[in-house]
């Protein structure tokens, strides 16, 4: 194998590997310093290219607001849940984040 065509192939090689390395991150839980870059007024295209799409939508028809719900690991290891507000003109209005259990085992015994 000639010199240039296994700078080719390591080269190709390596354009793989990092493709596949941008397909797993994409698929990691969200983390506290994602949720952060949520702001007041950004729009819903803005919303979704930092966190992905939602797992739940749920519209309010009378003030034509929508909320978006994103379930995350926080920090400490505890379920969270990351809620987006969305005003009637399409924009961030508020947020919200609540823990979901107490990050231990939820069978109820003390």
């Amino acid at each position: 194998m000639t010199r240039s065509r296994l700078t080719a192939l390591v080269l190709a090689a390596a354009l793989v590997v990092q493709g596949c390395a941008a397909v797993v991150a994409s698929n990691e839980p969200l983390r506290n310093s994602l949720v952060g870059r949520i702001d007041r007024g950004m729009t819903q295209d803005q919303v979704r290219a930092i966190l992905g799409p939602p797992d739940e939508i749920m519209p309010f028809p009378r003030s034509g607001d929508v909320a978006w719900d994103y379930r995350y690991t926080d920090t400490w290891g505890f379920m969270a849940m990351f809620g987006v507000t969305f005003g009637s003109h399409g924009r961030v209005a508020s947020t919200t984040s609540r823990r979901l259990n107490d990050g231990g085992n939820n069978s109820g015994k003390n």
